[in-house]
């Protein structure tokens, strides 16, 4: 036990006190009395710091076993990969704005933008941290991810720059259509992505956003529905 090894390593009191020495004694007595204090007080620090002299480290000091990445290559891909794909819902969002006369496709362009624009930030900034590629905003079509070292070329909704022209040469009902159409595909397949994520990632960050963008953006499915059910009679 700790306190026999201490008795044993050093005596607390001498053998023997001569109380009636003379004052040159009373001085050897104190003087005996402060250096073994002393080398008690070592004594307990090497103790201490040997975890009490059982071999066990200090559990308040992670060992290399501890030290877990906190990511995995799958939250890689669905940041680098979400950047990008929310980056094209917001220039679908801003053709909305400016093309259509629809206030419901309005205010919906609008609440996809106050959404996305923040997860991109976001999901910018975790790249950065994991010294994964960081894509620009504004790379929003296919055509242009090949260059992109670490990205994806098959991202589930994502629409060709064909495809993105056509839009935005559209008016009118043809362009709300059309619209709504292209989205709920984009929509679609960024749930996809976002289940990837919480069924295969490891970041806790990564996944709570995934969740919550799932469920965001299926409310935005069926109210996308609706719009088209409108607009077709």
């Amino acid at each position: 036990m700790r306190t026999k090894s201490i008795q044993s390593a050093v005596p607390l009191v001498p053998a023997k006190l001569d109380r009636g020495a003379p004052d040159g004694g009373a001085r050897r007595t104190r003087q005996w009395l402060v250096s073994r204090g002393l080398a008690a007080v070592a004594v307990l620090a090497v103790l201490a710091a040997c975890g009490g002299g059982n071999g066990s480290a200090d559990p308040a000091v992670p060992t290399s076993s501890d030290r877990s990445v906190s990511h995995n290559a799958v939250d890689i891909r669905f940041a680098t990969d979400m950047v990008v794909h929310h980056g094209q819902a917001i220039e679908m969002a801003d053709m909305a704005l400016s093309q259509t006369r629809d206030g419901h496709i309005v205010d919906l362009a609008m609440q996809i933008k106050a959404a996305q624009g923040p997860e991109i930030d976001t999901m910018r900034g975790w790249c950065r941290g994991w010294d994964a590629p960081a894509p620009r905003r504004a790379m929003s079509s296919m055509d242009g991810m090949a260059a992109m070292p670490g990205m994806s070329d098959d991202m589930a909704g994502m629409m060709s720059r064909t495809d993105m022209d056509e839009l935005g040469r559209m008016s009118g009902s043809r362009f709300d259509h059309r619209w709504l159409a292209m989205m709920i595909t984009h929509h679609q397949g960024a749930v996809a992505m976002a289940g990837s994520e919480l069924d295969n990632g490891r970041d806790e960050a990564a996944k709570k956003l995934a969740g919550d963008l799932v469920t965001e953006q299926r409310t935005e499915i069926v109210t996308m529905r609706d719009l088209m059910r409108q607009h077709a009679r």
